[in-house]
């Protein structure tokens, strides 16, 4: 089983990438799912997401990034 799978095991040593961030997300989904007993609707549910996620900020923060005179 091991030579059948050695050449995966050989590309996720030899590599960087890992979906850490993507468990983060999906896990602080679903712990605000668990303790908000409920939004009225699925707005502010993903508002409520965005929000603890920092989205807004990294976003906001791109734009400024973007519109610097320095990066022409």
């Amino acid at each position: 089983m091991l030579k059948e799978f050695l050449p995966y095991i050989k590309n996720t040593l030899e590599t960087c990438y890992n979906n850490g961030v993507m468990e983060r997300n999906n896990n602080t989904c679903k712990l605000i799912k668990r303790i908000a007993f409920g939004f009225r609707n699925f707005r502010n549910f993903k508002a409520r997401i965005l929000i603890v996620t920092n989205y807004f900020r990294k976003q906001k923060e791109m734009m400024n990034f973007h519109s610097s005179p320095l990066n022409v």
